[in-house]
């Protein structure tokens, strides 16, 4: 009887270190091939990201797509109640940065006021001067398309969906 144990034993060892070679043998693979996903997972994510546009002036725009949010708030000031579900229902471009007085200067042909450098957001602009830079804009032939409306202020839901 202790003999047929002891084969037993040696036979559950044998047995025992193949399955240890098996994972050992099996893991490398196992290792690569969730690399490779995760790899082709990356690309193909990031084929689908937006692609930065920059016209003439060096100004930035990104790709903002089409969706749904909720807006506003339950718990914050007055003028954000109630929460409420806000949809864009076509993609749109939005400028990456606040345009600078070096932009402003090249598009309209003067200074701003209050010109710090060409570097700098431009600042107390009017309403109508702000519509005067964007009409500009949008009678430039740079290259891209401008979309269904072209270039101008974003509204609230548009800023919202791009925070």
């Amino acid at each position: 009887m202790p003999m047929n144990l002891l084969k037993r034993l040696n036979r559950t060892k044998r047995n025992l270190w193949i399955a240890i070679g098996a994972v050992l043998a099996v893991s490398p693979l196992l290792i690569v091939v969730i690399a490779v996903a995760g790899l082709i997972l990356w690309i193909s994510e990031s084929r689908k990201a937006a692609h930065m546009k920059k016209n003439r002036l060096g100004m930035e725009f990104v790709p903002v797509r089409a969706g749904t949010f909720m807006m506003g708030s339950g718990t914050a000031r007055n003028d954000e109640k109630p929460a409420h579900r806000v949809t864009i229902t076509y993609g749109f471009l939005m400028g990456r940065y606040e345009v600078t007085a070096g932009q402003w200067k090249a598009m309209m042909g003067r200074e701003p006021y209050n010109f710090k450098g060409d570097n700098y957001p431009v600042q107390f602009v009017s309403w109508n001067q702000a519509q005067e830079f964007i009409e500009r804009l949008n009678q430039m032939n740079d290259g891209y398309d401008r979309g269904r409306v072209g270039v101008r202020v974003p509204r609230r839901n548009h800023r919202q969906l791009c925070r």
